[in-house]
């Protein structure tokens, strides 16, 4: 109904964030992804009516907490980039970068919450856990595992043949 609404000409926005909060609460991430960018892109600067706001924040909370790290991560940037003066959608974006393990994006995003005069209390707790999984991931990588012995297989004598 709401597709059929679109292509009759109704508010674009309105119509898309509508789909991605359906679609969201369907745990239809890729989806709601999908709508929530078109209403992003959409927007001309503001929305005409009051609920694609309301929508869009739905299901940009929820896709950064709990739908797939990159997806959510993804989506978040361009949100920032559509409208970085939102500071809900900045935060939103320093979470998904966490749960996706970009740890930069996220320090970089509380650091512009604090000029709207956000202050997570957990962002140093928060952090820290990026940092650590960071390095966790960094060791592994390396084959070296969190005892210091090597995880992988041993390495091959010099003139042995596998």
């Amino acid at each position: 109904m709401l597709e059929a609404s679109m292509s009759a000409g109704a508010e674009t926005g309105q119509a898309r964030a509508a789909l991605a909060l359906l679609a969201v609460r369907q745990s239809l991430w890729q989806r709601a992804g999908a709508q929530a960018i078109g209403a992003l892109a959409a927007g001309r600067g503001t929305f005409r009516h009051p609920y694609a706001v309301v929508f869009l924040s739905e299901v940009l909370t929820r896709l950064s907490l709990d739908g797939p790290p990159a997806l959510a991560d993804s989506v978040m940037a361009f949100a920032v980039a559509r409208r970085p003066a939102v500071a809900h959608y900045r935060e939103m974006r320093a979470l998904a970068a966490i749960r996706a393990g970009f740890c930069d994006v996220a320090a970089d995003e509380f650091i512009e919450l604090r000029q709207f005069g956000v202050e997570r209390a957990d962002a140093p707790a928060l952090m820290r856990d990026c940092r650590a999984t960071e390095r966790a991931k960094a060791t592994d990588a390396r084959g070296v595992g969190g005892n210091g012995r090597m995880t992988g297989p041993p390495p091959a004598k010099p003139g042995a043949h596998r």
